[in-house]
């Protein structure tokens, strides 16, 4: 009985931790916030950090779902109540509980639209002194302290020799335009943007290939989901509705085998699929494909409930024969013990 009274707790809980890091994690890999926060100013940073909540407020209420599934996996409750509340969640999430973080997020777009949330424009300050760095092709480099929008000294290894054969010059200054981005000395131009993104430090913020496609695919989903509740609420709930549903479809990955860490790695790989698969429901070869066998009368936007539905279809099958496995197996032991 306790851990049944535990599921509201597991998943609010859950849902405030992973708003929190995803909201955080993810603004903070911005080049212009880190810049931002090293200055020592913080509220510009505070205020967008909100506004990514809001965006990613429908996502940590996935990743807060997948968690129950597997706290309900991993310890006993009551499963005739359990079960409807994780349920009853799940539908108030996206009846009332999106929409309203969405209409949240228009107003506060307002709010910022009004406000002095600026980072700051990368090109207006020049990269910090004491690094070599590599600019316009094979150009190298360095200067050793900045003084307004004037550098020096300036050495630097062109990718050409000049007319007396040498690529390496000294220069005693150079002016730096907060404009351009340029930075020249005489008619010589160095770099020509000396201001933007460090290359020394924005690569750092690249995120690897397998979490950037992650992110790509998560987006699709959040912008595909705001955009059906703008263009029309009935389109929005069947969208919505249908993911979900193939969310909670995942449910049946969870009692899959007699491995526990095996059932959790299963609903993540099903949560990365259902990620994955769903912009192929909304364009390409699986998209035209069900399409041309829907009647001409199906608006196009019901491809997507209608494959996320049929994932649905399956999950439940697949659920519907492990029951009855476990049925006949659990009958076949009572008879034994007879």
């Amino acid at each position: 009985m306790k851990n049944t009274l535990l599921v509201p707790v597991v998943f609010i809980s859950n849902l405030l931790v992973w708003l929190c890091l995803f909201s955080f994690f993810i603004q903070l890999n911005s080049y212009e916030s880190l810049r931002t926060l090293s200055s020592g100013i913080y509220m510009p940073f505070l205020l967008k950090l909100v506004a990514r909540a809001l965006y990613l407020f429908p996502f940590s209420l996935m990743c807060a779902l997948l968690t129950s599934y597997l706290f309900l996996m991993r310890h006993k409750s009551l499963v005739f109540i359990s079960v409807p509340i994780v349920l009853l969640f799940t539908v108030l999430s996206v009846l009332f509980v999106i929409p309203f973080s969405y209409q949240l997020s228009e107003q506060y777009a307002l709010f910022l639209a009004t406000s002095d949330t600026d980072l700051g424009e990368t090109r207006t300050v020049i990269n910090p002194p004491g690094y070599i760095r590599s600019y316009d092709g094979n150009n190298r480099i360095i200067w050793y302290s900045t003084s307004g929008d004037r550098v020096s000294p300036v050495v630097a290894a062109l990718n050409t020799a000049g007319a007396d054969g040498n690529a390496l010059k000294v220069y005693e200054s150079a002016l730096y335009s907060t404009e351009t981005g340029k930075l020249s000395g005489g008619t010589t131009v160095f770099a020509q943007n000396a201001g933007g993104k460090d290359p020394l430090f924005a690569i750092s913020l690249k995120l690897p290939l397998y979490l950037a496609s992650a992110a790509s695919d998560a987006g699709w989903v959040l912008d595909s989901l705001h955009t059906a509740w703008k263009y029309a609420l009935i389109k929005y709930v069947v969208l919505a509705g249908s993911f979900f549903a193939a969310l909670t479809a995942l449910w049946v990955l969870a009692y899959m085998t007699g491995w526990r860490l095996l059932n959790m790695l299963l609903v993540l790989a099903g949560f990365r699929f259902l990620l994955a698969i769903y912009p192929h429901t909304t364009k390409g070869r699986l998209f035209q494909l069900v399409r041309r066998f829907l009647p001409a009368s199906v608006d196009s936007s019901l491809v997507p409930p209608f494959l996320l539905a049929t994932m649905v279809g399956i999950l439940s099958a697949v659920g519907l024969a492990l029951l009855i496995k476990k049925l006949i197996l659990r009958n076949r032991r009572e008879v034994f013990h007879d």
